[in-house]
């Protein structure tokens, strides 16, 4: 049971970055466009 535990995690949180970076991305895209206008 322990096993198992310790590799699901990292799992979870790399598809939770992945759903996110682009909502990320589009955040600093936006910010960056704040910036120069």
């Amino acid at each position: 049971m322990c096993i198992p535990v310790p590799s699901l995690i990292p799992s979870i949180f790399i598809k939770k970055i992945k759903v996110r970076l682009p909502y990320f991305f589009g955040i600093i895209l936006q910010f960056r466009y704040l910036t120069v206008a």
